[in-house]
């Protein structure tokens, strides 16, 4: 697998999604394997910081939707290598925009438990696209 490939799943999967599931209303609907689910796993949090993480991930959501459609991803189905691929650039670039927001509002154990839950989600994302 290349470096290339595994830095865009990563970064891919890395978004830190509430636990909305795409396109749905209805928190009780199934979650893809994109959602991180952050504001409910991050220990600590304020109801301030609740709010903006919450509002963050809301963006990010919003912004890599638009990418995942400009790209024809599904993300109900299995992660597609070459679709991820064509848009690594634009979501590398909105997983480094959720992590600044993420850095302002987190304190530094709280980042890094962000970090470790957005890094569990890549990894499994990472094995759904090794699934046959």
């Amino acid at each position: 697998m290349s470096l290339s490939f595994v830095r865009t799943l990563m970064l891919a999967a890395g978004m830190a999604f509430v636990a909305v599931p795409f396109g749905s209303p209805s928190p009780a609907a199934a979650q893809t394997i994109y959602d991180s689910n952050v504001a409910a796993k991050i220990d600590g949090l304020s109801s301030s910081q609740r709010a903006q993480v919450r509002q963050i991930t809301r963006q990010s959501r919003k912004q890599m939707l638009a990418i995942f459609r400009q790209y024809g991803i599904d993300p109900n189905d299995k992660p597609n290598f070459d679709k991820l691929m064509q848009a690594s650039g634009p979501l590398q670039a909105v997983a480094r925009q959720e992590r600044q927001a993420m850095a302002k509002v987190l304190d530094p154990d709280q980042l890094r438990q962000y970090d470790r839950i957005v890094a569990e989600t890549r990894t499994r994302v990472r094995m759904q696209t090794q699934r046959q």
